[in-house]
């Protein structure tokens, strides 16, 4: 099946966006145990991530499905990037503790 010119592009971005969508759940409940310093915290954003994806469903569901895939799928993954990129520029993180103490690291 690799052979075939068409299916090469499509199992590649198959196997990438995964990755992507790893690195990037990783990255954001990273992002907020260093903001936070809490395990509830990123346990939160977990639960807020699944309560979206759960949420939208049931909505965007008959909307994307008269939409072109391609489409949606070429527009999906830079509109995601914008999001959380502007979420990590508005979330850095403290340069000191509570106390005032400057953290090391």
């Amino acid at each position: 099946m690799l052979g075939h010119p068409g299916y090469r592009p499509l199992w590649t971005a198959g196997t990438v966006s995964p990755w992507g969508d790893t690195f990037s759940f990783i990255a954001l409940a990273l992002l907020i145990y260093r903001l936070t310093g809490s395990g509830v915290g990123v346990t939160g954003v977990v639960a807020a991530e699944i309560a979206g994806v759960l949420l939208a469903a049931r909505w965007a569901d008959p909307v994307i499905d008269r939409q072109s895939r391609v489409r949606i799928m070429v527009a999906a993954d830079p509109a995601r990037m914008a999001a959380v990129s502007e979420s990590v520029r508005a979330g850095e993180p403290p340069d000191h503790d509570e106390a005032g103490e400057t953290l090391d690291g």
